[in-house]
């Protein structure tokens, strides 16, 4: 996983988005409302090999039905994390970092704890972030992508002709150049 680029991936908000555009579907028997290039952007991202994926949902290992529906092998889930691993972590880095994190923030330190890489760049997507959460995404230099922002959202939201074109524009513009929008 070295020198790759990290993603933290939700799915509500960001490839699912209840929309006029959107068509609702069961995923593993959950509905949601995948955006035009939900499956077409999963597999882009799975052939592109400057990027890792990692799951960051309330889906939990049930977003693995998003990759059997796109075709793509299991990407590894970082959240939620179990309850006995959530309060061990909490606490050593209360303790060890005085950091109080918890939710999202808390699995993705754990997950970079577990594998410190180096990585070219961190990203989490996701649709709106707290203040906390942007601080401490600054602190640890990590790119916030937030899905609620224009033109992100309506580009999510776009149908295309060319739905490849389509996934690896939104790669090159939102996480190989683009920055924090959050």
């Amino acid at each position: 996983m070295s020198n790759k680029i990290i993603i933290f991936f939700d799915i509500d908000g960001v490839l699912s988005i209840p929309d006029p555009s959107t068509k609702a579907e069961k995923v593993d028997g959950i509905t949601a409302w995948p955006v035009p290039i939900a499956y077409t952007l999963m597999m882009t991202i799975e052939h592109d090999k400057r990027i890792r994926p990692i799951w960051m949902t309330s889906w939990g290992r049930n977003a693995h039905a998003w990759n059997v529906t796109a075709g793509t092998n299991p990407w590894f889930v970082a959240y939620p994390l179990p309850v006995s691993i959530e309060r061990d972590a909490h606490r050593v880095y209360k303790v060890i970092n005085n950091e109080d994190l918890d939710g999202k923030p808390l699995a993705i330190k754990h997950f970079l704890d577990l594998f410190p890489g180096p990585y070219s760049k961190i990203i989490w997507i996701e649709d709106g972030f707290t203040d906390a959460d942007i601080a401490w995404s600054k602190k640890h230099n990590i790119h916030l992508v937030d899905t609620t922002k224009e033109p992100l959202r309506s580009t999510l939201l776009a149908k295309y002709d060319d739905e490849n074109k389509a996934a690896m524009e939104f790669i090159e513009k939102y996480f190989i150049q683009g920055e924090s929008n959050a």
